[in-house]
């Protein structure tokens, strides 16, 4: 009888701490937050399309994240959004440090971050590895591998429309309870050799449809929306040297004829555009920090290319031809007319 209610007794506890309710309302200790996640003894190895596949099912709710992770930090991840999920990956355990793996999910987007505590489970500090609402990411594939030191290394790659192979890989590692950069591999330059448009091949029949640009490396690409009043657009600018690059991607809404505006939910970033047949100027009217470097602006003025075999053809004159044939020679005051000019 003794042996029955011993076994019994044992039987709870471990059902106790394997079952680590993440999805409640109530806060929990430190240590049991910390248990929930599932040890990683081997390197872990993913792509940004599987990675979310490790992930445990249950959800981390508001409450229980914010009552170990600071509330700031919480609600950077969470920002505007109205449903965001966490979810335990797993952890790593060394001597002073313990790492924990933990997937957000926004909209049908997936991000990846390391929450490290120390011996004592008091939190840290996090790294976002992989941001779930990063447009500037989007036209490249990502890796992920953590080895057992453990070093966090991300690698991002593109085929560019040459069949050429571009990457670039960037490790961290806890140092002094702070990430430091220890790998930074590339074979990108630092002025990137080509620019992708991700909506090249999209629709041209509406009026302002088609490619604008002040160079090769400034230019706003529109293609056609859901209906003549909507356009998709990408723009992309770099300045001083390649110092200060910007990159967008969304959608303008005409408000009249001559004139469009892009707004987003969430998106602090607002740009007025002025369009005409050969031109469209923009103004930034919202805060577009998170989409380019401090010392360039989305303020711009951009003249209408013509497109040859994929690479944009800047144009004479935007005069047409036929006014071209009856200017033959500039119009000069009478009286300030030389010998040579008559």
């Amino acid at each position: 009888m003794y042996k029955f209610y011993f076994l019994l007794l044992v039987v709870i506890v471990s059902c106790g701490t394997d079952e680590i309710n993440l999805s409640g309302e109530t806060p929990i200790k430190p240590s049991d937050f910390i248990q929930a996640f599932k040890v990683i003894n081997t390197n872990f190895n993913a792509k940004d399309s599987n990675f979310y596949k490790f992930a445990d099912s249950q959800k981390i709710s508001i409450p229980i994240l914010t009552n170990v992770v600071p509330d700031s930090i919480v609600k950077n991840w969470v920002g505007t959004e109205k449903k965001v999920f966490f979810k335990p990956i797993g952890r790593i355990e060394k001597n002073e440090e313990t790492y924990l793996l933990m997937l957000i999910q926004k909209k049908k987007q997936n991000g990846l971050t390391v929450l490290v505590f120390d011996k004592k489970n008091t939190f840290i500090t996090y790294k976002d590895l992989l941001i779930a609402d990063d447009d500037f990411e989007k036209n490249y594939t990502h890796s992920i591998y953590i080895n057992k030191e453990p070093t966090f290394t991300v690698a991002r790659e593109k085929n560019f429309y040459n069949g050429e192979l571009k990457f670039r890989k960037t490790g961290w590692a806890l140092s002094n309870n702070k990430f430091i950069t220890v790998v930074n591999e590339s074979n990108e330059n630092d002025l990137q050799q080509f620019i992708i448009n991700p909506i090249d091949t999209l629709p041209l029949k509406n009026k302002y449809s088609g490619d604008y640009s002040i160079d090769d490396r400034n230019i706003l690409s529109l293609r056609d929306g859901n209906n003549s009043n909507e356009y998709k657009f990408f723009l992309y600018i770099e300045k001083a040297e390649g110092k200060c690059v910007g990159e967008l991607k969304g959608i303008m809404n005409l408000t009249d004829d001559t004139h469009a505006i892009y707004t987003a939910n969430g998106d602090p970033c607002a740009i007025d555009f002025t369009l005409s047949y050969n031109f469209i100027t923009m103004k930034e009217k919202g805060s577009c920090g998170n989409r380019r470097g401090m010392d360039c602006l989305f303020d711009d003025t951009f003249i209408k290319r013509k497109l040859t075999n994929k690479k944009f053809v800047i144009p004479e004159t935007i005069v047409p031809k036929k006014q071209k044939k009856i200017i033959k020679k500039p119009i000069v005051p009478q009286m300030l007319q030389t010998d040579t000019a008559k």
